[in-house]
């Protein structure tokens, strides 16, 4: 007695291979790109990090420096984007009072800045 079911073997056609190899290829480009991605990342959090810290060892050598001699100093109004009617004094604890043209006075932490607005600041405070 014969089988009714046929045993013919049935091989994957052009088509299928194709697909099958094409997906591989692009899995495998996605995966490239994504550990590209990764690795660019991590220098940029890297670069990031080293920059937090050249910040704040700038402004401890800075303020050991104030500190020391007692310096305060008049920092540019353009460095906070204030009119010129106003006045930042940098004391020797880097703390900065500003004193607006209305009559208001601050006090706000050095640190409490942008990495940009420092550097700003210890290249204007800074003799050159």
């Amino acid at each position: 007695m014969q089988s009714s079911e046929s045993t013919e073997i049935i091989t994957p056609s052009e088509t299928s291979v194709h697909v099958t190899t094409d997906t591989l290829t692009s899995g495998a480009s996605t995966l490239a790109q994504l550990n590209t991605l990764i690795e660019e990342s991590m220098q940029i959090y890297e670069l990031e990090d080293q920059k937090t810290n050249i910040i704040e060892n700038m402004s401890d050598a800075l303020k050991i420096i104030t500190e020391f001699l007692s310096f305060s100093t008049n920092v540019h109004h353009g460095i906070f984007n204030l009119p010129s009617d106003c006045s930042i004094i940098l004391l020797p604890n880097l703390d900065l009072i500003i004193k607006l043209s209305n009559g208001k006075t601050e006090v706000k932490k050095f640190t409490d800045y942008p990495p940009e607005t420092i550097t700003k600041i210890i290249e204007y405070v800074t003799p050159q």
